[in-house]
């Protein structure tokens, strides 16, 4: 979600350090390296092995930290 008031703008992304998709098999595994880190860019796309079929992850798994009922851990 991006939103800009008074020239200032504002965004929020999931967090890749604490969605569920993080540890899960079926993840985006797509990485980038920044200043020498590994950063898991991947986990926090809306598609997945699973979620494939266009609509992409609901908003409580990428935003809320919630509950995948696809997850399998790594």
């Amino acid at each position: 979600m991006i939103s800009v008031k008074d020239g200032t703008m504002k965004g929020q992304w999931p967090n890749p350090n604490t969605i569920v998709c993080k540890d899960c098999i079926y993840r985006d595994k797509t990485t980038i390296e920044l200043n020498g880190k590994i950063i898991p860019v991947g986990v926090t796309k809306s598609f997945c092995e699973e979620y494939s079929d266009g609509k992409g992850k609901p908003l409580e798994i990428l935003f809320r930290d919630g509950d995948c009922p696809y997850f399998e851990e790594k």
